[in-house]
């Protein structure tokens, strides 16, 4: 069974060491932490294999058992 644990917030564009994107925050949908972020689109060709992809920072996930 599918189920959604994230959702996205609105496109924001962000500058990282490996160029300029535009990104869209990801958040729990329990606790509405940030969590990461979602590449949408990159400035520079040689990047654009992250668009669509997530990052999930580790260090803001916390784990239930």
């Amino acid at each position: 069974v599918y189920r959604q644990n994230v959702f996205e917030g609105m496109d924001i564009p962000k500058h990282f060491i490996s160029g300029h994107y535009v990104i869209r925050e990801i958040f729990c949908v329990k606790c509405m932490s940030q969590i990461g972020w979602r590449y949408m689109s990159a400035e520079q060709k040689d990047n654009e294999f992250k668009v669509g992809h997530y990052v999930v920072e580790v260090v803001n996930v916390k784990i239930r058992h």
